[in-house]
């Protein structure tokens, strides 16, 4: 079973071909930003997605034999949910329209939050997930959530439980990150500079039950930059910081639950500080399943695993 996957986040355009459990290609192109920086407006990401998509699909074309495919999957949108909605995911469902029409196969609708979880299930082989409820984490630029998932209808119904009443823990790396004269999005860049840390900086962290706050730890961070604080000391203070918060709501959310399987997804999830703790933190408590870092962040791998799942695939498993 073969099937052809988009997904155009608010900045990585990526495409990507799987064929049962394998995957065949994998193309990405991250968004441009100006220096300086925080985002984009979303008639931009759309543009750029629009420029991207035929030059990844052909350059994957030249390397791999697209067809003969079952279906093309595409995220159309944020998560599963009836408001849910982005603009720059009409660039991907648009493409996905044409090349099924085209090949004459199946387009498969599927949610850029659906893809983040399957790419966990999927690169950390933890197909007892499809089966049976569980805690996922999705940490990224937009999206800071802790979700009870229930698989049903191979699809993911996703309740969200917990999260962020502020800021996303990926938007906190960012201000932290262009503050400090990085380039947006600045997550591997100041992972680079908390790595070299001797002395990580405790920040404040704050939570309420299964919810928390980021925008006191920018705050204060911002203020410590203003007063010459060590860059490497601080970047480790920031992830620490969103590792120690993650601890705290994900223990409420166990005690609530009575749900002790955690799969953690999503850009910021790839960051080695913020797993290290977790892991030191929680392994005896629970058991914890890491995407694996290069399938941790926006890509179409995930959604081309929930189009073989949709199709029929991974009922082995």
């Amino acid at each position: 079973m073969r099937v052809l996957a988009i997904d155009t986040s608010c900045y990585t355009t990526s495409i990507a071909l799987m064929e049962d459990n394998h995957l065949l290609a994998d193309a990405r192109k991250v968004l441009t930003v100006d220096k300086g920086q925080r985002g984009l407006r979303q008639s931009e990401g759309i543009f750029q997605h629009t420029k991207n998509l035929p030059s990844l699909y052909h350059a994957m074309k030249k390397t791999q034999e697209i067809s003969p495919l079952q279906g093309v999957a595409v995220s159309v949108k944020p998560r599963r949910a009836e408001n849910s909605y982005m603009p720059v995911f009409l660039a991907g469902e648009g493409m996905g329209r044409v090349v099924a029409d085209s090949l004459n196969v199946q387009c498969i609708q599927t949610t850029h939050q659906e893809g983040h979880i399957m790419a966990g299930i999927w690169s950390s082989q933890a197909w007892q997930l499809l089966n049976k409820p569980f805690l996922a984490v999705h940490l990224s630029g937009g999206t800071t959530e802790i979700l009870h998932i229930s698989p049903q209808a191979r699809q993911f119904q996703e309740q969200i439980i917990g999260g962020t009443l502020d800021l996303h823990a990926g938007q906190l790396v960012d201000r932290v990150g262009v503050r400090l004269g990085l380039d947006f999005p600045c997550g591997q860049a100041l992972e680079h500079i908390a790595l070299k840390s001797q002395n990580p900086i405790a920040l404040p962290v704050s939570t309420k039950g299964m919810h928390l706050h980021f925008s006191g730890v920018e705050t204060k961070a911002q203020r410590m930059i203003e007063a010459g604080a060590n860059h490497e000391d601080l970047a480790a203070g920031v992830f620490i910081c969103i590792a120690q918060t993650l601890c705290q709501c994900l223990r409420e959310a166990m005690e609530q639950t009575a749900l002790h399987d955690i799969l953690i997804v999503g850009g910021v999830a790839a960051n080695s500080l913020i797993r290290q703790h977790l892991i030191k933190a929680m392994q005896n408590d629970c058991t914890l399943h890491f995407a694996n870092p290069k399938y941790a962040t926006d890509n179409a791998v995930g959604v081309a695993c929930m189009g073989i799942w949709q199709l029929g695939g991974f009922d082995a498993k």
